[in-house]
């Protein structure tokens, strides 16, 4: 008997909002979009949840994946979350990929949307277009502490059971202080990319051949390349002669007031207790 083939929902792309089980709450459902669908593009909130009993679960417009939900394997969500999206709904275009911090500009947003895309659009660290980049100089490492300094004094990550944090230690976390220096340096940041369907493709295909293993040290460079996010991005597609396209204008920091961004950094809840800070969502609101 043949496999029945499921009916993939065309759409033009997908925009992947990044999220977890900690702020599902205070930042999906206090600031999500008024509208699930833009241009043709749909929105899903991606959560891990290593409890699933399957390999994802999309209920309305919130993908479940059968993952780690810590910060330190965002990398892994962002691809898996690429990957099982894929499988789900026939993507003309690509992925929209967006932080759950970042509030959206809803025009600025459908203005882009319907925009000529490059391969890959990011806020690039360099601030310049990185094409034709010479593969050699991936393999210069160096050492960087983010991650130890990022979890330094947060034991409860380790202890929440969606983490899948449980074996790990800020002993055993000093081990992976060695990154790669150009794919961190001048590649893209994480807060909003576009990434088009060769891109993302690559990213899944690479990724697989190494079980989604964000531990995984390169022998090239002699480092752990898949510890952030947007390094991760940076490295496969350096790796792979992908083109990587600036755009001051896919996000900024909300104090820099930038009517012309897709979005705003807030960093809303960094405050005691977890409150909203009322003073830059006021600067959102005249913003928009």
């Amino acid at each position: 008997m043949e496999k029945t083939q499921i009916d993939r929902k065309k759409v033009k792309g997908i925009i992947m909002i990044l999220t977890c089980q900690k702020y599902k709450v205070s930042r999906i459902k206090r600031f999500k979009l008024p509208k699930d669908e833009y241009e043709g593009w749909k929105i899903i909130y991606i959560l891990g949840n290593l409890f699933l009993e399957k390999d994802y679960e999309l209920e309305n417009n919130i993908l479940k994946i059968k993952t780690e939900d810590s910060y330190l394997h965002l990398f892994k969500k962002v691809v898996l979350g690429e990957k099982y999206l894929d499988q789900i709904f026939d993507i003309e275009e690509g992925i929209l990929k967006v932080d759950d911090d970042i509030i959206l500009n809803e025009k600025n947003l459908i203005n882009f949307l319907n925009s000529d895309k490059k391969e890959f659009i990011g806020k690039i660290k360099s601030k310049k277009d990185i094409i034709n980049f010479d593969k050699n100089l991936l393999k210069k490492n160096y050492k960087n502490n983010f991650m130890i300094n990022y979890y330094f004094k947060k034991d409860e990550e380790f202890k929440n059971k969606y983490n899948g944090m449980h074996n790990l230690n800020m002993i055993k976390l000093r081990k992976y202080n060695i990154y790669n220096y150009y794919a961190d340096k001048i590649g893209t940041s994480g807060g909003i990319y576009y990434i088009s369907k060769k891109c993302y493709k690559i990213l899944i295909n690479f990724m697989e051949k190494i079980n989604f293993d964000i531990f995984y040290f390169d022998n090239m460079s002699k480092s752990y390349p898949f510890l952030i996010e947007d390094g991760g991005t940076s490295f496969i597609l350096l790796m792979s002669n992908i083109n990587m396209y600036h755009n001051d204008n896919m996000y900024s920091d909300i104090n820099e007031e930038n009517k012309l961004s897709l979005g705003y950094h807030t960093n809303l809840f960094k405050t005691k207790k977890n409150k909203i800070n009322l003073e830059i969502l006021n600067k959102i609101n005249n913003i928009i």
